[in-house]
């Protein structure tokens, strides 16, 4: 998965073979994945790996589904972090943030489950849908502004859709 910001950078996820390993034949702890990004001319900066430490600790165990990239060079990114399921957002060469954890609350009761899916505008605020558990929906959209630390809810599962007779049932 890649994607192109206003700027021309271009975050990507890749898989990095070790060639230095001390082994003959390929193994799986020899391959880590991560997300980078990228300039035209320029060494890609890495995000962040499998392996990895995360802020307040953790281990990047896993990276799967969206990233996204703002025009400075933020990515938000959906990854598991010591085999959580998350959201998180970082530059190259820092160290990334948790939005969003599998197991969290959410900011309208139930908690986080494990599906997650981010997306990010030109100014760095960013949505993520996810799953929920525990509570009176079973998935929502939320936003965080750049800038803040506080999640919003856009919309949850059940709630009435505006002009229709009905209700969301699947969002995302």
């Amino acid at each position: 998965f890649c994607i192109i910001n206003q700027s021309g950078q271009v975050a990507f996820r890749a898989e990095i073979y070790d060639m230095n390993a001390q082994f003959h034949l390929p193994r799986l702890d020899s391959y880590r994945k991560g997300v980078f990004v990228g300039s035209p001319g320029e060494a890609p900066g890495k995000v962040f790996m499998h392996q990895d430490s995360g802020a307040g600790g953790g281990v990047f165990t896993y990276s799967y589904g969206t990233i996204d990239l703002a025009d400075d060079g933020e990515v938000a990114f959906s990854a598991s972090l010591s085999y959580r399921s998350g959201v998180f957002i970082g530059k190259a060469s820092e160290l990334p943030q948790t939005v969003a954890l599998g197991g969290d609350t959410a900011p309208l009761g139930g908690t986080f489950g494990s599906d997650f899916a981010v997306y990010m505008n030109s100014q760095a605020d960013y949505f993520f849908r996810s799953s929920l558990t525990g509570g009176s929906a079973n998935s929502g959209l939320f936003l965080r502004r750049r800038g803040t630390s506080s999640l919003q809810t856009v919309t949850l599962s059940g709630q009435s859709a505006p002009n229709t007779p009905g209700s969301f049932s699947a969002i995302g």
